[in-house]
């Protein structure tokens, strides 16, 4: 069960897109850029990236992703470069460690 949040939460979509240089990506090693996507039609600029599966994996548990979530997420970066993560609700402090 998730933990409650305290505040005024935003719910968004998470967007993530794993760049590389050539045909073939290692998504082990790959560079993600992550979108953050309020569900209420507003914009957010700041798109941090991260290096690699295991630094992409620690912002998603700092997002409060479940972790069945997180591995379905690692499962379809396997197969395409871009893939979104629906129904995350984060407070704006959150949003603020995150960097988005």
């Amino acid at each position: 069960m998730r933990e409650k949040l305290t505040g005024a939460s935003t719910h968004a979509l998470l967007q993530i897109r794993m760049r590389g240089i050539g045909g073939d990506i290692d998504p082990v090693n790959a560079v993600y850029r992550i979108a953050f996507a309020p569900l209420d039609g507003s914009l957010r600029t700041r798109r941090p990236q991260r290096e690699g599966l295991d630094s992409l994996t620690d912002f998603l548990r700092q997002a409060g992703v479940p972790t069945p979530e997180i591995e379905r997420t690692w499962q379809a970066l396997a197969k395409r470069r871009v893939h979104s993560v629906p129904r995350i609700a984060l407070t704006p402090a959150q949003l603020e460690a995150l960097g988005l």
